[in-house]
C-alpha cells in the first residue's frame, strides 16, 4: 500500500514547498521549500521547475542567479508549464 506522501510523490512535493515558503502551515522555510521542489525537478514536474525558477530569480531560499532561473523556466515551459512560458515571455526570452 503506498503512503500518502511518499518519496516519488511529485505532487506531494510540490504542494508541501509551497506551504512551507508561503508559511500557511506555520513559519515559513524557503530552504526547504527548495529542496523539496528539487525532489520533484527529479520527476520532471512542470510547477516545481517554475517554482524553481521562481526561487532562483528572486534569490528564495537560493542565492539569486537570474541564469538558472531561465533555465528552470525554459524546463517548466518544455514540461508543459504555462506559467513557465509566461515567465519567460516576460523576461523576454
Amino acid at each position: 500500500m503506498r503512503k500518502p506522501w511518499s518519496n516519488d510523490d511529485a505532487d506531494a512535493e510540490v504542494n508541501l514547498g509551497n506551504i512551507l515558503l508561503t508559511g500557511r502551515a506555520g513559519g515559513k522555510d524557503a530552504e526547504r521549500a527548495v529542496v523539496l521542489y528539487k525532489k520533484a525537478e527529479l520527476q520532471n514536474h512542470p510547477a516545481a521547475l517554475n517554482n524553481l525558477g521562481t526561487c532562483y530569480e528572486q534569490g528564495i531560499g537560493v542565492d539569486k542567479d537570474a541564469n538558472r532561473a531561465i533555465i528552470y523556466f525554459k524546463r517548466a515551459a518544455a514540461a508543459g508549464s504555462a506559467d513557465g512560458a509566461a515567465n519567460l515571455k516576460r523576461l523576454g526570452k
